[in-house]
């Protein structure tokens, strides 16, 4: 990948990225169900090498505990979509760009508030549950694998922070001025980089939509029905055109251009509309598939040619 330093006009896009990201760091956990079995308790044939395989069983069971990961889970997704994608942050930390921040954390409360009132549902059946388990597991059932009823609850948590996690310590100079000065120069080396994931991720994000709802809106190729169209992939194309503007912090012109010409396709379109008229459909699968090879043309750019323009003050 290119990644030449960028900059417009006098604007150093490393910088101005820095500037307006920061780092979301979100933490899930809950109790696991799942324990591996010890070789001797399970068979496998004679021909078999037991090191190559393993057996596990579930020491509890429970459709709110199921309830609890999947919310864990959509939070995630939730953080991940709305993420600049970039190496220059590890896993289980997102860069987000300022303007989504208040957005990130009214939606995150709602999730810790129902994540909590799972997890209290949880704990009040827990003892229950242990109870079905010694009797669904017979002489597998170890109660020792269970934590107490009273310490069931700290398995569980939802928390984030925000960090600023691009910036070079400057107290580091106190040790060190070489190594404060090698530690900027390696983290403008990194921005520089950062711009460019940031820059070809959205590009690639935008077609990777696009590309999915052109395919929706054509037909079964064994069977020669139209596709079933659900709620939720118009709700991830307009969620993507609802924060656009808030994660185009660089100004991607060209991107830009294409997103407003889909935006403006999709106005006012739902799955109804989609099921009663033939006519638009099509019009909008063709569409769809133009801008599709048009985004794709942009994901293949080279990125020293990706036109970034100032935002207006």
């Amino acid at each position: 990948m290119d990644t030449t330093t960028m900059t417009t006009g006098s604007i150093d896009l490393g910088a101005l990225l820095n500037e307006q990201t920061v780092c979301l760091e979100l933490r899930c956990s809950a109790f696991c169900v799942e324990r591996r079995l010890a070789e001797d308790a399970y068979e496998t044939e004679a021909t078999v090498d037991k090191a190559m395989t393993r057996a596990v069983k579930k020491i509890l069971e429970s459709e709110t505990l199921a309830k609890i990961t999947t919310l864990q889970g959509q939070a995630r997704r939730y953080i991940y979509s709305l993420r600049l994608s970039s190496s220059v942050v590890g896993g289980g930390y997102y860069l987000l760009t300022l303007p989504l921040i208040e957005r990130v954390q009214r939606r995150l409360e709602v999730f810790r508030i129902e994540h909590d009132t799972l997890v209290t549902a949880f704990v009040d059946e827990y003892p229950a549950k242990i109870a079905e388990a010694e009797q669904r597991l017979g002489s597998r059932f170890n109660r020792d694998e269970y934590p107490s009823p009273t310490s069931i609850r700290g398995r569980f948590g939802m928390s984030w922070r925000w960090l600023d996690a691009l910036n070079v310590p400057s107290k580091l100079g106190a040790v060190s001025d070489q190594l404060l000065r090698e530690q900027r120069a390696e983290m403008q080396a990194r921005m520089e980089q950062a711009v460019a994931e940031v820059a070809q991720g959205m590009r690639a994000g935008f077609a990777q939509l696009v590309s999915h709802f052109a395919e929706v809106l054509g037909t079964n190729e064994a069977t020669g029905r139209k596709k079933r169209i659900h709620a939720s992939t118009l709700d991830t194309l307009n969620d993507f055109f609802d924060t656009f503007a808030a994660r185009n912090i660089l100004n991607d012109t060209e991107l830009d251009a294409l997103v407003a010409k889909a935006r403006k396709l999709a106005n006012g379109v739902s799955p109804e509309l989609l099921r009663e008229d033939t006519g638009l459909r099509e019009t909008l699968r063709a569409k769809f598939a133009d801008l599709t090879t048009a985004a794709t043309v942009l994901v293949d750019a080279p990125v020293r040619s990706i036109r970034f323009a100032p935002k207006a003050a």
